[in-house]
């Protein structure tokens, strides 16, 4: 059960991360960063059957993980995630 439920938790943070950094927000990119990695060395924590600093990680891992999706739920809009398309983009010149 956990190898499912881990493997299910970190599709969805990756996918969620990968969104962020295509986004102009930068302080959430960083967030989203170190999350995963929190996440990645919660589960190294397990596998090497660290279990006294698993059990302070696994707190950790989880808070962070739900501070993230509030954040992302209530301190975003749409607005934020709008992809620009290249053919969109308008390079501005001068003419001396």
């Amino acid at each position: 059960m956990i190898t499912i439920s881990s493997t299910l938790s970190l599709i969805g943070l990756f996918y969620i991360t990968v969104f962020i950094l295509k986004s102009k927000l930068h302080l959430l990119k960083f967030f989203c960063v170190i999350c995963l990695l929190t996440f990645y060395y919660t589960l190294f924590l397990y596998g090497s059957g660290n279990w006294g600093l698993l059990a302070v990680m696994q707190k950790i891992s989880i808070i962070s993980s739900i501070f993230l999706i509030l954040v992302l739920e209530y301190f975003t809009s749409q607005n934020d995630f709008k992809q620009i398309n290249p053919d969109e983009q308008q390079i501005q010149t001068t003419n001396p």
